[in-house]
Parts: structure tokens; C-alpha cells; sequence
């Protein structure tokens, strides 16, 4: 019985490894996405400390404050702008995973189905030696 080989399986390999890699940078765009989304709320609560203090604080301290939460608010929102980027590249990347998966499904699908013509062309074979080891037992007999 001859072993099957699929002549596409290095590019078959070739799709995998594209899969993978698409499956990382997703998984890292998404993880930069979660540590920036963390990083605007840490700010934004540095924002609403800074609220509940301004009733307490001296006059002349006021104006220290109010430049620290404009601060702050220029950090949020090139955060959020960065955020924004990075949602669109993460889209991107799911596009591209999406792709990926799509042409690696193509050629798996073609290879079962090879797979399966090689088995049913296997049984043929297995089935005309029977019949032939048959036909020549009836003709000894």
C-alpha cells in the first residue's frame, strides 16, 4: 500500500504558520488595546481624585491643580487617539486572521478530499487483488 502524499502540504504548512502569525498579532493588538483602556481609566480616576480635592484646597493651590487636570487631560486624550489607532489596527488584524483561516480551510479541504479519493482508489485496488487471488483459486479448483 503506497503511503499518500499530498503535493500541496508545504504550502499547506506555509498557510499554517500565516494562521499563526495572524493569530499572534491579533492577540497582541488586542492585549495593547486592554493595557491602553486601562491606562485612560487609571488617569481618568487620577482626574476624579483631583475633583474631590479642588473643594479642600487653597485658593493659591488652585491654579497647580487646575494645570495638573489639564494636564492629565491632554494624557487621555492622546491615549485615547493612540486607543482609536489601535482599534483600527485590530480590525484590520481580524481581517487578515479571517483571510488567513480562509485560504489554510481551502487547502485543508482539498487535502481530506484527496485523502479520501486515495482511500476509495486504495480499497479498489485491495478489492481487484481479491478478486484476482479468488479468480485464481476458482480456476485451480
Amino acid at each position: 500500500m503506497a503511503r499518500f502524499r499530498f503535493r500541496l502540504q508545504p504550502l499547506l504548512h506555509y498557510r499554517e504558520y500565516r494562521t499563526e502569525q495572524a493569530k499572534h498579532e491579533l492577540a497582541r493588538l488586542a492585549a495593547d488595546e486592554q493595557s491602553l483602556r486601562a491606562a485612560i481609566e487609571q488617569l481618568r480616576e487620577r482626574m476624579r481624585a483631583l475633583e474631590v480635592h479642588s473643594d479642600c484646597t487653597p485658593a493659591h493651590q488652585l491654579q497647580v491643580l487646575d494645570a495638573h487636570r489639564q494636564h492629565l487631560a491632554e494624557q487621555i486624550s492622546t491615549l485615547e487617539r493612540e486607543l482609536e489607532f489601535l482599534s483600527i489596527e485590530r480590525e484590520r488584524a481580524e481581517l487578515r486572521l479571517a483571510e488567513r483561516m480562509q485560504e489554510q480551510d481551502v487547502l485543508e479541504r482539498l487535502r481530506q478530499r484527496r485523502y479520501e479519493e486515495y482511500m476509495l482508489e486504495e480499497r479498489r485496488d485491495e478489492q481487484r487483488q481479491l478478486d484476482d487471488i479468488a479468480g485464481r483459486r476458482h480456476q485451480a479448483a
